[in-house]
């Protein structure tokens, strides 16, 4: 099947930890012999210029429609497209994604993991950190539609509307496959992993019999502080460093 792997961000000021999440998807994808096509920030201009306007140009809503936009394009001239977020980190290129689920679309089961009083809560729900599309498939002109939708009956969004939030709701509903080898760190997690704490990761971020052959890094968090404490380029290198002995 003649398959695409897209994917965008910015070309200057890039931390050294993104760049070496999207070299981890570029080398898998050519690994796979999958096409790979990279944009920089002309990738919102895919999602339409009235839902840009309407949401305020909140980058991750305009991103969540944009990657739609595009895989409709791309899906001209390719029989499978595969999104994947520039701060996702494939850490076993060998194994992510070495079968795809009996399904034309996919998205990723998420693990919440965040810590509420003394109590360590999981949340499961839905992302579309990395998206699985195949020609003809009618949930993505649904999504499209959605999407565009949305935005004529609700004037404050979420910036996870158009991604988690819808994702988590339509999935209560269809029950379809996930992506389930795709890990989260939330800054709960991210935290850990400068602290070199592997106890609790090995607890919280790996499932029971399911690997964890990828990521999601989670840039929103990034330079950001949790518990006094800055999620710098030191977490980040952290997480990744950790996921790569996840497979040695």
């Amino acid at each position: 099947m003649k398959t695409a792997v897209y994917q965008s961000f910015r070309t200057t000021d890039v931390p050294d930890w993104m760049t070496r999440c999207l070299a981890s998807v570029s080398s898998w994808a050519e690994m796979r012999d999958f096409a790979y096509h990279f944009y920089d920030d002309e990738f919102f201009n895919y999602a339409p210029a009235r839902l840009r306007t309407a949401v305020g140009n909140q980058r991750h809503l305009v991103s969540d429609v944009a990657r739609l936009e595009l895989a409709k394009e791309l899906l001209n001239t390719y029989d499978r497209v595969i999104w994947i977020d520039a701060d996702v980190y494939i850490n076993n290129p060998a194994n992510f994604l070495s079968a795809f689920p009996p399904c034309k679309f996919l998205f990723c089961q998420e693990h919440w993991v965040h810590q509420e009083g003394e109590k360590i809560i999981v949340s499961e729900r839905v992302n579309n950190a990395v998206i699985v599309m195949e020609r003809d498939n009618e949930f993505l002109d649904f999504y499209r539609y959605a999407c565009n939708q949305v935005i004529n009956e609700w004037k404050q969004l979420s910036h996870s509307a158009f991604g988690t939030i819808f994702l988590t709701q339509i999935h209560k509903m269809l029950k379809q496959p996930l992506l389930l080898d795709v890990g989260m760190f939330s800054p709960l997690l991210l935290d850990a992993a400068r602290q070199n704490n592997r106890t609790f990761l090995d607890t919280h971020l790996k499932r029971k019999n399911v690997p964890i052959n990828a990521a999601n890094l989670c840039l929103t968090f990034f330079n950001g502080n949790y518990d006094g404490r800055k999620l710098d380029d030191s977490a980040y290198v952290a997480a990744m460093d950790y996921l790569d002995t996840l497979h040695k």
